[in-house]
């Protein structure tokens, strides 16, 4: 989730809000009853993640994907890009909750 908040970062917004956005479904031990309200948690990125709402081929279609992402699979590589805000914002978000 910390990286996923780092990339919804702009520059010169203010990040607290879309941090707590972030967290607020973990801290509340919120779960999502659709695949659509699991992209609102961010649980799901919708441009790697897709819904399959045919039943008759929820299987193939899981199939295919994990065939799919099997060849060709490299390990992702380890980021240096993301933002962590300093203790002031975590007493902030201590405060807020």
């Amino acid at each position: 989730m910390a990286m996923r908040a780092s990339d919804s970062f702009n520059s010169g917004d203010v990040k607290m809000p879309s941090l707590i956005d972030h967290f607020k479904s973990i801290a509340m031990g919120a779960v999502s009853t659709s695949a659509f309200e699991a992209y609102d948690h961010h649980y799901l990125l919708p441009e790697r993640d897709f819904v399959c709402m045919n039943r008759m081929r929820n299987i193939s279609m899981a199939k295919e994907k994990a065939l799919s992402l099997k060849t060709g699979y490299i390990p992702p590589s380890s980021r240096q890009d993301i933002e962590v805000l300093r203790k002031s914002w975590t007493i902030n978000i201590i405060l807020c909750n």
